[in-house]
């Protein structure tokens, strides 16, 4: 199946190391914007608040990849009628 295939891939993703990649910069830039929002005097603050939520959301979810083992971790949900989709919050 297509998650299988998916798995091995994101195995060889993380056993080289790659959520590093994401992660280090993703670590700078969450850093550098709660800096900013911090000292700022922003204009709309829900602007830099919307921008800090987006980047913890993607250090949430490369987390639970980062996590999944083994093709017997991976839970699917339901997306259309026709397709699956991962669901992280259960395969993790």
């Amino acid at each position: 199946p297509i998650i299988e295939i998916i798995l091995k891939m994101w195995t060889y993703f993380l056993g080289a190391g790659h959520h590093h990649e994401i992660n280090n910069p993703l670590t700078i830039a969450l850093l550098k914007a709660q800096k900013i929002q911090k000292k700022e005097n922003l204009e709309n603050p829900k602007d830099i608040e919307s921008v800090i939520n987006a980047m913890e959301r993607i250090a949430v979810i490369v987390k639970s990849i980062s996590e999944i083992q083994s093709a017997k971790d991976i839970q699917t949900s339901q997306y259309s009628d026709d397709s699956d989709m991962l669901n992280l919050k259960k395969s993790s």
